[in-house]
C-alpha cells in the first residue's frame, strides 16, 4: 500500500469534495450528501473517518488505532513508505490516501490565539496552514476535522457543546451557528435551530418541518394531529382509543393530546375509589366529591342525609325534603305536619291519610298522586300541582298560595273553607260536594269544571273563568264573581240568592229553576242565557243585556228591570209584579201574556201586558 501524506489543504480540499458546506468565518454546518466519506483526527494523531448520514449529518469519528485509514483492508501494505499504493479500496482512499503521521520528527504548528469572537480569517496562521491533529486552543479552529472557528477540545475533534461563547449562537448539528440563520445561498433551506420551519418555507399552526433523504424538507401535521381538508386537526385519542388510561382514570381529549382524569366515582391524585365503591357509589343515595382535587365525601341527594346519606329526610321531625325525589317513598298516613316539601317530587305517590298541616309544598310537583283523606289545612301550596290526581275528602282549608294546578284532579267533597288560592288552574277538575265556603278563587280557571252540589257561601270568584262549569244545585249564595265568565255554564237548581254578577256574562248560561233572588246582575251579559222559572224576586238587572233571553214563567216579582235590553227576549207568563220596569227596550219581546211587543205599535212595548 503506497503511503502518502496530504497537505492541509488538500485534505480540505477533499473534504469539501464530500459534499460539505458552510461559512468558514463563522460557523462549521456538516451538511454532506448521504453515502459521503471523509476524514477526521483521532486523538492519537492519526487520520480516522466520518460518514455521511441518511439526513445529511457526519457521524462520530471511527479511528482503528493503528493510524492507517487509507483502505478497508487491514492486510495491506500499512506503513511501508516504499511500496506502490493500494488503489482497490472501495472508499475514498481511492482518490486520497494517508498514512498515519507519527508524533516523532513532526513540527508541530502552534495555531493562532483564535476565540469564538475573533472572526478575522487574515491571521498569521491562516486555516488552511494548520495541519490534522495539531493541538488547537480551546474553543479553538475546526472546520471538518480540521482546525476552524468554534470548535472545542484539543485535537479538533470533538463538536461544539451546548454552550456557544457568542451572544446569539446556539450548538447546531455539531457547531455553533447563529440561533436565527438560514443559509439559502449555500443550498442549505432552514439551517439553524431558530428558523427549522424556514427549510419548509414556513409551516402552518399546529405543523412541524421535517427532513426527509436527500435533503428533502416538508411540513407536516405536528404530534396528536392529523391532516385533513381544512388542515390540520386535532386527533380524538379518546375516541379512537389510543388515549390509554390506567384503570379508575378515563380519557379527556385536549388539543394536541390527551389528559388521563379521574372517572366518575373515583377522586384524588391516584384516583381511589368513592366510598360504597364504583357500584354502588355513595350506596346510591349522594354524589361523591371526585376528581383528582377531591376527597371522596358524599353530598346526599336531597332525600337523605347523615354520614352514610343512610337517613331519609322525611323521617327528620320536622321533615326537610327540599327538591327530594319521593315518587319512591312510602308516606301515607304518615304525620308530616310542619314539614318543608318545597320542589320535591310526589308524583304518583300514595299520601292517603297523610298529615300536611302547616307543611310547605310550594312548587311540589303531585300529578296523579292520591291525597284522600288527606290534611293540609293551613299549609302553604303555591305552585303545587295536583293534576289528575285524587283528593277525596282532604281538607285544603285555610291552604294559601296563587297558582295552585288540580286541572282535572278529583276533589270531590274536599273543603277549601277559607282557603286562599288566586289564579287557581281546575280546568276540568271534580269539585262535587266541595267546600269552598269563603274560598278566595279570584281569576281561577274552572272551565269545564263539576262543581255540582259545590257549596261556596262566601265564595270569591271575581273574573274568574266558568266557561262551561256545572254549576247544579250549587250554592254560591252572597258569593262574588264579578266580572266572572260563566259563559253555557249550567246551573240548574242552583242557590245563586245575593250572588253578585255585576258585569259577569252569562251568555248561553242555563239557570233553569236556579234561585237568583236579589242577585246582582247589574250591566251582565246574558244573551241568550236561560232563566226559566228562575226566581228572581228583588234581582237587580240594570242595564243588563237580555238579548234573547228566556225567562218564561220566572219570578221576577220587585225585580230591577231599568235600563235592561229585552230584545227578542222571552217573558211569556213570567211575573213583573211590582217589577221596575224603566227604559227597558222592548223589540220583538214576547209579552208575559203571550202578545208581542211590536203589536202595540211604535215604541215597542209591553206595558199594559205585563200580567201572565
Amino acid at each position: 500500500m503506497r503511503a502518502q501524506l496530504l497537505s492541509l489543504a488538500a485534505i480540505t480540499a477533499a473534504a469539501l469534495a464530500a459534499g460539505c458546506v458552510g461559512d468558514t468565518e463563522r460557523q462549521n454546518i456538516e451538511q454532506c450528501v448521504p453515502g459521503h466519506v471523509t476524514f477526521c483526527a483521532c486523538v492519537d494523531g492519526s487520520y480516522g473517518t466520518q460518514s455521511c448520514d441518511d439526513e445529511g449529518r457526519y457521524g462520530a469519528c471511527t479511528c482503528d488505532g493503528t493510524g492507517d485509514v487509507g483502505e478497508s483492508d487491514t492486510t495491506g501494505d500499512a506503513g511501508d513508505s516504499g511500496d506502490a499504493g493500494d488503489t482497490g479500496s472501495s472508499d475514498i482512499a481511492d482518490d486520497v490516501t494517508v498514512d498515519a503521521v507519527t508524533d516523532e520528527g513532526r513540527d508541530v504548528v502552534e495555531p493562532p490565539d483564535l476565540g469564538p469572537a475573533d472572526t478575522d480569517t487574515t491571521s498569521d496562521a491562516p486555516l488552511g496552514d494548520r495541519g490534522v491533529g495539531e493541538t488547537c486552543a480551546v474553543d479553538g479552529d475546526c472546520f471538518s476535522g480540521l482546525c476552524g472557528h468554534f470548535s472545542t477540545g484539543s485535537w479538533c475533534t470533538e463538536p461544539c457543546t451546548s454552550t456557544c461563547s457568542v451572544d446569539g449562537w446556539e450548538c447546531f448539528n455539531r457547531v455553533c451557528t447563529p440561533s436565527d440563520h438560514c443559509d439559502l445561498e449555500a443550498g442549505v433551506e432552514g439551517v439553524g435551530p431558530g428558523c427549522e420551519d424556514a427549510r419548509c418555507g414556513g409551516c402552518a399552526e399546529h405543523e412541524r418541518c421535517e427532513g426527509f433523504r436527500f435533503g428533502r424538507y416538508e411540513c407536516v401535521c405536528a404530534d396528536g394531529w392529523m391532516d385533513s381538508e381544512a388542515g390540520c386537526v386535532d386527533i380524538d385519542e379518546c375516541a379512537a382509543g389510543t388515549g390509554a388510561c390506567d384503570s379508575g382514570f378515563v380519557c379527556a381529549n385536549t388539543e394536541g393530546g390527551y389528559d388521563c382524569v379521574c372517572a366518575p366515582g373515583y377522586f384524588g391524585a391516584d384516583c381511589d375509589e368513592c366510598p360504597g365503591g364504583i357500584a354502588n357509589v355513595c350506596f346510591g343515595r349522594g354524589i361523591c366529591d371526585d376528581g383528582p382535587e377531591g376527597t371522596g365525601e358524599c353530598t346526599c341527594l336531597p332525600r337523605y342525609s347523615g354520614d352514610n346519606c343512610d337517613v331519609e329526610c322525611f323521617e327528620l321531625v320536622p321533615a326537610t325534603c327540599i327538591g327530594a325525589d319521593l315518587t319512591t317513598a312510602s308516606l301515607a298516613g304518615r304525620e308530616l305536619s310542619g314539614g318543608d316539601f318545597t320542589g320535591s317530587q310526589l308524583d304518583g305517590v300514595n299520601l292517603t291519610g297523610t298529615r300536611f298541616v302547616e307543611a310547605t309544598l310550594d312548587g311540589v310537583s303531585a300529578t296523579g298522586a292520591n291525597l284522600q283523606d288527606a290534611v293540609l289545612s293551613d299549609a302553604s301550596i303555591a305552585g303545587l300541582d295536583l293534576s289528575l290526581g285524587g283528593a277525596v275528602r282532604a281538607n285544603f282549608e285555610r291552604t294559601t298560595g296563587a297558582g295552585v294546578v288540580f286541572a282535572g284532579a278529583d276533589l270531590s267533597q274536599a273543603s277549601f273553607a277559607g282557603a286562599a288560592l288566586p289564579d287557581l288552574e281546575g280546568a276540568e277538575a271534580t269539585l262535587v260536594g266541595a267546600n269552598l265556603t269563603s274560598a278566595q278563587l279570584a281569576t281561577c280557571n274552572l272551565t269545564s269544571a263539576n262543581l255540582g252540589g259545590l257549596v261556596a257561601n262566601g265564595v270569591d270568584l271575581r273574573d274568574g273563568t266558568l266557561i262551561n262549569a256545572t254549576l247544579d244545585n250549587a250554592v254560591l249564595a252572597n258569593g262574588f264573581a264579578q266580572n266572572a265568565d260563566l259563559s253555557g255554564a249550567t246551573a240548574l237548581h242552583a242557590n245563586l240568592q245575593e250572588l253578585n254578577l255585576f258585569e259577569a256574562t252569562l251568555t248561553g248560561a242555563d239557570l233553569t229553576d236556579a234561585d237568583i233572588r236579589r242577585a246582582n246582575l247589574r250591566a251582565a251579559t246574558a244573551i241568550g242565557a236561560t232563566l226559566v222559572r228562575a226566581i228572581a224576586v228583588g234581582a237587580q238587572f240594570i242595564d243588563a243585556d237580555l238579548t234573547g233571553a228566556n225567562l218564561s214563567t220566572a219570578d221576577l216579582t220587585s225585580a230591577n228591570l231599568t235600563g235592561a235590553n229585552l230584545t227578542n227576549a222571552n217573558l211569556s207568563g213570567a211575573l213583573l209584579n211590582t217589577a221596575t220596569l224603566v227604559r227597558v227596550t222592548w223589540s220583538n219581546t214576547t209579552c208575559p201574556d203571550g202578545t208581542n211587543s211590536d203589536a202595540a205599535g211604535s215604541p215597542s212595548t209591553c206595558s199594559g201586558h205585563t200580567s201572565p
